[in-house]
């Protein structure tokens, strides 16, 4: 009786750690696949991502210009982000807000409207972390035009960078060195 007993208390442990790792590797899976998912979705917007850019208007120290972020893969919310860069970086798709010079951030602006910074952890489309910290982020929509407003600063380029929000992530789908 005592063997029958062990036999299958043995049996029982083996079931149970079974299920235990199917468990962990289906949670594994599942948030793989979600990962993938959302990567994919992203490289697909930033692969349809166009902008349309008028020629500079300069007024004194300012200069001006239209963009119009047009997208083939997406109709829907589109945040930008907007700082001076080092223009030893200038060209550069891994220029992150960390780079901008907070003492002339105020030099730049979007529809003549100055929100106000937020905590966000921003996101390469590779869903690789490029930045977290305080970010100004401007909400609109695909196709609607930005007036970009910048003035000329010594040393620093003006670099937009354009990011859709999948699974509150904000993910960055293109960017443009003005």
């Amino acid at each position: 009786m005592e063997n029958v007993v062990s036999v299958f208390l043995i049996i029982v442990a083996t079931v149970l750690i079974g299920l235990v790792i199917f468990g962990l590797s289906s949670v594994y899976a599942s948030n793989q696949f979600n990962s993938v998912t959302i990567e994919n979705q992203a490289q697909d917007i930033s692969s349809g991502l166009y902008l349309q850019i008028s020629n500079n208007i300069t007024t004194g120290s300012e200069e001006s210009l239209f963009i119009v972020p047009q997208d083939f893969n997406y109709n829907g919310t589109i945040y930008i982000t907007a700082f001076y860069a080092p223009s030893s970086l200038y060209g550069s798709s891994l220029v992150t807000p960390q780079y901008e010079n907070p003492s002339i951030q105020s030099n730049i602006n979007i529809n003549d409207t100055s929100p106000t910074p937020t905590s966000a952890t921003l996101y390469f489309t590779n869903l690789k972390e490029m930045y977290s910290g305080s970010v100004t982020l401007w909400k609109s929509i695909v196709g609607a035009p930005q007036t970009i407003t910048f003035s000329n600063e010594k040393g620093y380029s003006p670099v937009i960078l354009f990011f859709v929000q999948i699974q509150g992530k904000y993910i960055e789908v293109g960017y443009q060195w003005l």
